[in-house]
Formats: structure tokens, C-alpha cells, sequence
């Protein structure tokens, strides 16, 4: 992306902060790292705490992660398609929060005319879903394209753990979205370790190499410890938060949402939904010009 696109990016998460509207981006550099069920967990930790939260699953399979009342039928591609309404692809979720799948939604936003974005818009904005907070489940490949969702987020959480492989393709997705967006913040959850020392040791590292060779910042966000009931917990396709919440990983996801969010209380924006379709359709745009 050329340099004043990046302004441009960076400009309009300024301008995002001021809406009331969180949109957080859920990243890993590589599958297998538990990010899918660190959306899920958070966002039922934060519905626990009374917070308003829609899921935007990217990735192929929808399903797999956020547990919703039924499979799911339609997507976002499908909505832009005049395939489906929007009520029909927004899912209520078990634990109170919505998914909304998105695994074409991305490439959908940036090829429709002016025209079906503009009906798309009023049908954004008669859904009347209360919604203060968004959590953008991305998917990989996506990132590498430019070709994601979470171009409209303002924070992002990047899920890494012990392996090699993780932190390295943790460090190179940091890298790739600090280029795409300027995006300098973000924070790390690191996730399955067996004592807080090991996920310092993994933060450390890991923000030593970006200091030195990125303009960026790394916030140690935390870190989930390894529980077998978390492991059964997201094979029954539930959140552990709700599965078992005593739980030491339910625990930490509880402590982790307050974390997100400040611990202050969020008051809904009114048509927070047009304004999720704005900010997407800014993010499309991000997307073409890349």
C-alpha cells in the first residue's frame, strides 16, 4: 500500500475512536494457536459482563469456532449477493452473542456498485442489533491479500504460543499489517503455557526483534494457561467461560475481557450496526487501493 494510503488507514482509526463502536481484530500468524477459541471465550466473557458483542468470522468454516444455534446458511458475501437478508446471516449464538459469517465479505464489499452498497446500507441500518463491541475473527490468508475485514479495526490482538513457529509467523503477520494499515499497537495474548514466566519469556523475545526492526509497539496483553477443561470445552464447540467457569482458563478469559475494554462501562451506539457498514465499507476501500 503507498504511503498515503497508510495515512489514510491510520486516519480513520482516529476517527473510529470516537464512535462507540470497538472493533477488534483477533489475528495468529500461522493455525493451531487457539485464536479462534480466544474470540470465541472473550466474547462470551465479555456478553457475560453485559457487553453488546458481535463475532465476524472470516474464516472458511464459520461454524467450527463460535458455537452458533444452527449451522450456518448464508454469509456476508451472501448478503451483498441479494442472496440473503442480513437478519438471515446474523446468528444468535448460545451465550449471547451474534456471528455474523464473513469469509467472502471482504472481496464481496469491494466489488459492489454504488448502488448495492447504498441498499446495503439500509439494510444495516434497520437491524436494529444492540452492539457496543466487535471482535473480527481473521483469517490468515486473508491478511496476506489485504483481502480482510479487520482493515476497520482500530486494536488488534495477535494470539501466539511456544511453538517456533508461531512467534516467527507472529512476528511476520505483525510486520505485514503495520505495512498495510500503519497500524504501531498491538497487543499479545499468549496462549497455552504452563506458568506466566514462559509467556513473558515468549512476549520478551518477541517484542525485542519488533523494537528492533519495526516501528511498532507490543503490549503484553497476558496469557491463558493450558486446562484440559479448555480442551474439552472448544471439542463440545462451547466456551469454557460458560462450559466450566471455574475453570482457571475461564478464569483468565474473565479478567482478560475486563482487560480489553478498560473495565469502564460501554454504552451502545444508536445505529450501531450503520455504523459497522460505514466502517466496513472504509475498510473495503483500504482494501482496493492496496
Amino acid at each position: 500500500m503507498a504511503e498515503r494510503d497508510c495515512d489514510q488507514a491510520a486516519g480513520l482509526r482516529r476517527l473510529f475512536r470516537g464512535e462507540g463502536l470497538k472493533v477488534i481484530a483477533v489475528a495468529s500468524g500461522c493455525p493451531g494457536v487457539g485464536k479462534s477459541s480466544a474470540v470465541q471465550n472473550l466474547a462470551a466473557a465479555l456478553a457475560e459482563a453485559g457487553r453488546q458483542v458481535l463475532v465476524v468470522d472470516e474464516n472458511p468454516d464459520p461454524s467450527r469456532g463460535q458455537g452458533p444455534v444452527r449451522q450456518p446458511r448464508w454469509d456476508l458475501a451472501d448478503v451483498v449477493a441479494g442472496r440473503a437478508r442480513l437478519e438471515s446471516a446474523v446468528l444468535r449464538g448460545t451465550h449471547g452473542v451474534a456471528l455474523l459469517p464473513a469469509p467472502r465479505g471482504m472481496r464481496a464489499l469491494t466489488a459492489a456498485s454504488s448502488a448495492r452498497q447504498h441498499s446495503l446500507m439500509n439494510e444495516f441500518a434497520k437491524l436494529r442489533l444492540p452492539l457496543d463491541t466487535v471482535l473480527v475473527d481473521t483469517a490468515v490468508a486473508q491478511m496476506e491479500t489485504c483481502d480482510s475485514l479487520s482493515l476497520a479495526a482500530e486494536d488488534w490482538l495477535v494470539v501466539v504460543n511456544g511453538s517456533r513457529a508461531a512467534i516467527t509467523d507472529g512476528y511476520a503477520l505483525i510486520k505485514a499489517i503495520n505495512r498495510t494499515t500503519a497500524q504501531r499497537h498491538f497487543r499479545i495474548l499468549v496462549n497455552c503455557v504452563d506458568e506466566e514466566s514462559s509467556a513473558r519469556g515468549i512476549f520478551d523475545n518477541l517484542a525485542r526483534v519488533s523494537r528492533r526492526y519495526l516501528a511498532v509497539t507490543l503490549e503484553y496483553f497476558g496469557s491463558v494457561p493450558r486446562d484440559e477443561r479448555l480442551a474439552k470445552a472448544r471439542a463440545a464447540g462451547r466456551p469454557v467461560v460458560l462450559a466450566n467457569p471455574a475453570a482457571a482458563s475461564a478464569k483468565r478469559y474473565r479478567q482478560l475481557a475486563n482487560q480489553l475494554l478498560g473495565g469502564g462501562v460501554v454504552e451502545a451506539p444508536e445505529g450501531a450496526m450503520a455504523v459497522l457498514f460505514e466502517r466496513l465499507m472504509h475498510a473495503s476501500r483500504t482494501a482496493l487501493a492496496a
